[in-house]
C-alpha cells in the first residue's frame, strides 16, 4: 500500500471523548479516494494508565472501527487527561516491511453524561 499522500504525520493533542455510562465507539475512515485498507491491517488504541489499557480496532474495507463497553470506560479507570495514542500497523508486502504508524496523540476527555 502507497502511504503517499495520506499524510502519517500524528495528529497531536487530539482528545479522545469518553463518558461514564456509554459505551465508547469510534470510527475511523481512510479517505474516499484512497481505497481499503490492505488485508490483515491492525489498529489499536493505547491509554496510558498505570497498567496500559489497549483496545483493538475491527478493520473492515476504509473503516477502522474501535468499541469498548461502559464498564471500561469509567473515570475510575480512565481518568480525565490520561494520554493515548492511536496505531495502525500495515502488513508486509514485498518488497515493503510491517510499517506502524501513529495516528492520534492525545489525551482522555471525560465528558459528562446527557440527561
Amino acid at each position: 500500500m502507497s502511504c503517499d499522500g495520506f499524510g502519517w504525520e500524528p495528529i497531536e493533542d487530539e482528545p479522545l471523548r469518553l463518558t461514564d455510562g456509554q459505551d465508547f465507539y469510534e470510527v475511523i475512515q481512510l479517505p474516499r479516494n484512497t481505497g481499503n485498507w490492505p488485508a490483515l491491517t491492525t489498529a489499536k488504541i493505547v491509554i496510558a494508565t498505570t497498567a496500559p489499557i489497549t483496545w483493538d480496532a475491527t478493520v473492515a474495507g476504509r473503516e477502522l472501527r474501535f468499541y469498548a463497553a461502559k464498564a471500561a470506560v469509567t473515570a475510575a479507570l480512565i481518568p480525565h487527561g490520561t494520554p493515548y495514542e492511536m496505531f495502525v500497523t500495515i502488513p508486509a508486502e514485498s518488497p515493503t516491511p510491517e510499517l506502524t504508524y501513529k495516528l492520534y496523540r492525545g489525551a482522555i476527555r471525560r465528558t459528562p453524561v446527557r440527561g
